[in-house]
């Protein structure tokens, strides 16, 4: 990892995004931070579950003058538990949310919508400009090697997921979260521009 940095760096890469499986499972993610930052990068964004997300963490990327947005997957309101097959894990991801907001640090929720969660898009944007979201980024799921019929998980159409977004968008008219909706392949919303 730290010859692709290195080769990253001497491409005049600026700026990297963070992703996994789970960042915070490496246990070298310091060292890598560290040379990140040496190599005169940047880290824009951080892609967790959450799950290990606390504020010491967070306190380390402040202490290195980093402050990358936090991207939390996050399954809906009142879903994640089941997607995640992990009880408790609803509340992991709220807590790291909360962690966010009390250190400062920006964050966005990532929720892919199929036909098991699509009915909490409302309830899930509201939790997130509650926790202090500044984005949350809508997409349907991808059949991806299998993954939607080894979970129970069914896929929205084309139509059925313009729908949905559809529907969501007169919520959002009239509530008018503070925070950026952005449905992926349809419409993104800057919040208070509505």
């Amino acid at each position: 990892m730290l010859d692709v940095l290195r080769k990253l760096a001497d491409a005049s890469v600026s700026k990297i995004s963070i992703t996994g499986g789970e960042p915070f499972m490496r246990k070298d993610l310091p060292v890598l931070l560290e040379e990140i930052q040496k190599l005169n990068m940047h880290v824009a964004a951080l892609n967790s579950n959450g799950f290990l997300l606390d504020d010491r963490k967070l306190d380390f990327f402040r202490q290195h003058g980093m402050r990358p947005t936090i991207q939390i997957s996050f399954d809906g309101s009142g879903h994640h538990d089941w997607m995640r097959r992990v009880d408790g894990a609803e509340q992991m991801a709220v807590a790291a949310m909360e962690a966010c907001r009390r250190n400062n640090f920006p964050f966005a929720l990532s929720m892919c919508i199929h036909k098991g969660n699509v009915h909490l898009l409302a309830d899930t944007v509201k939790l997130a400009a509650e926790k202090g979201a500044t984005a949350i980024r809508l997409a349907p799921v991808a059949d991806m090697g299998g993954f939607t019929q080894e979970n129970g998980v069914s896929p929205l159409s084309a139509d059925e997921t313009y729908g949905a977004y559809m529907d969501l968008l007169p919520v959002l008219l009239k509530e008018k979260p503070d925070i950026d909706v952005e449905m992926r392949a349809f419409l993104h919303i800057n919040a208070g521009k509505a």
